[in-house]
């Protein structure tokens, strides 16, 4: 893929979270950011950008987001126990992260995950 595709792709991505946000109305948004390739261009000040698999440290334990934009790697193999209500289970690490995440959202939130 060439650049200029490439930089077409992302722009077209962008454009539609932008929408999105528009849309739906919403003070704040989490921009999770794990994969060495962000495909959300989230640039305002009403977004918040944690990174790495240690994101959640950078979290408050009572923030609530409107918006969470997560940018995981793709295929990722390592699995991990979630607790899942009752049940333990054994699933993959992006899953895991994701769980995670959506209890940071508020009761109309909006999650939305590259994975």
């Amino acid at each position: 893929m060439s650049k200029d595709n490439k930089s077409e792709k992302l722009d077209i991505v962008a454009a539609f979270v932008h929408e999105l946000m528009n849309i739906r109305g919403g003070d704040n948004a989490l921009h999770i950011c794990i994969s060495n390739f962000s495909i959300f261009d989230l640039q305002s000040s009403n977004v918040k950008r944690v990174s790495g698999f240690d994101w959640r440290s950078e979290i408050e334990e009572d923030e609530k987001y409107d918006f969470i934009f997560g940018d995981f790697p793709l295929g990722m193999g390592k699995r991990e126990e979630c607790q899942v209500g009752s049940e333990t289970l054994k699933i993959r690490q992006n899953w895991v992260e994701i769980a995670k995440s959506i209890n940071l959202l508020n009761d109309n939130g909006l999650a939305f995950y590259l994975v």
